[in-house]
């Protein structure tokens, strides 16, 4: 038989586990009922998130964001008013962002 090791790591926020689908329902009423919530975790404004999608937890949101499914979000990139496709994918440092009728696409 395999040994595994188990590793504890300290949470310094909350925690908002999803494993099922019904989870992610929980997780965003748990934001909506406080706003400052999802300021804390780096989110602000309208945010709707595909199916499948995953947001580095150093990233930072701010809406409205919309996003397809699969989409990806790396490390310490800022995406703000936003519409993102399916399996699109923001390297590390990136931002996205609007400006008037155009986007900015920035590289730091």
């Amino acid at each position: 038989m395999e040994e595994s090791v188990v590793r504890a790591k300290s949470i310094e926020r909350f925690w908002l586990p999803i494993t099922y689908s019904w989870d992610v329902l929980q997780a965003a009423l748990f934001l909506w009922e406080a706003p400052e919530r999802a300021r804390a975790l780096g989110l602000d404004g309208p945010i709707h998130l595909g199916a499948g999608s995953g947001v580095d937890e150093s990233a930072c949101l701010v809406g409205p964001i919309a996003t397809g499914s699969g989409v990806r979000i790396a490390a310490s990139a800022v995406v703000e008013r936003s519409i993102l496709f399916d399996d699109v994918v923001i390297g590390e440092g990136a931002r996205v962002a609007e400006v008037g009728l155009r986007l900015r696409f920035h590289r730091g």
